[in-house]
């Protein structure tokens, strides 16, 4: 009985370790050519992503009002939308790792959207990135993403879609803190290959 129940014991122990572990993450390499970062993907199958991002122009906060600054504050009123890892584990600074925790069973961004509009908003702004470093869109920097998750639709999509049909302006958050919880030599790199995704592919 007593082997019985190490060998149960045993077991579980392997099931468990096999339902927690996380997938292998892609190779990322950051250089610098011709004045542009150029950030190499390589994903765990071989295929390669190729970011160049010029960092060469410099942003400084603005020291009168501008035509944009005007219109931003012509919204007024809008929505932050929290969504992610934390609503799965009910725990707020999430620490989360494996992205099969994140699983919506009923997502419905088109209702969200409409409850904004309801309520007058002008703008909604999505989290696409919270304290776990789970990202909302799949990436090719890593496998903690939707897409490796238990529920694929690429919400950072379905929600730019939707406001922009709804006539809401679309806008993004994307936390830096995730990555103190996995911490990497190469976070320069992954950050900026996150921030050009949501900058190009969803504009």
């Amino acid at each position: 009985m007593t082997r019985f129940l190490q060998t149960v014991a045993l077991c579980l122990t392997v099931l468990f370790v096999a339902s927690t572990s996380t997938a292998a993450e892609p190779v990322v390499k950051e250089t610098q050519e011709g004045g542009k970062s150029v950030i190499r993907v390589t994903s765990t199958d071989g295929g390669e992503k190729i970011y160049r991002i010029d960092l060469s122009r410099r942003h400084s906060p603005a020291t009168e009002k501008t035509d944009l600054l005007k219109k931003w504050e012509s919204y007024r009123f809008g929505a932050f939308v929290c969504f992610n890892t934390n609503q799965f584990t009910g725990i707020e600074i999430c620490k989360a790792t494996d992205s099969r925790i994140y699983n919506p069973g009923q997502l419905d961004v088109a209702g969200w959207v409409a409850a904004f509009k309801a309520a007058g908003m002008k703008y909604a702004v999505l989290t696409t990135r919270h304290t776990s470093g789970f990202l909302l869109w799949d990436s090719a920097t890593t496998e903690f993403d939707v897409a490796s998750s238990g529920t694929t639709t690429d919400v950072c999509q379905e929600f730019v879609t939707e406001c922009r049909k709804q006539g809401l302006v679309p806008a993004f958050y994307y936390c830096l803190r995730g990555g103190q919880w996995k911490p990497t030599p190469l976070a320069r790199a992954i950050v900026l290959a996150h921030v050009d995704d949501l900058a190009t592919t969803f504009a």
